[in-house]
């Protein structure tokens, strides 16, 4: 869900993935198997990519956002 929504966004943006991976110091085939959901994103790399594309994490996370009662 996350890494569909940083591709979206690098899409919708021209971003390329290649850019993106160098400045979060990963490999381009790590940036585009985590992008193609093959990879779990961990949520260092994610914070990085976010660094990288300077934004926000918060724009990434889920819209509906549900609390859970005891």
């Amino acid at each position: 869900m996350v890494a569909e929504k940083i591709s979206i966004y690098m899409k919708e943006r021209g971003i390329k993935g290649t850019v993106i991976a160098q400045k979060a110091g990963i490999t381009q085939q790590q940036m585009s198997a985590i992008l193609s959901n093959r990879i779990q994103l961990k949520a260092d790399v994610f914070f990085r990519i976010c660094e990288a594309l300077e934004v926000s994490p918060e724009i990434f996370a889920p819209e509906n956002t549900k609390e859970i009662s005891a």
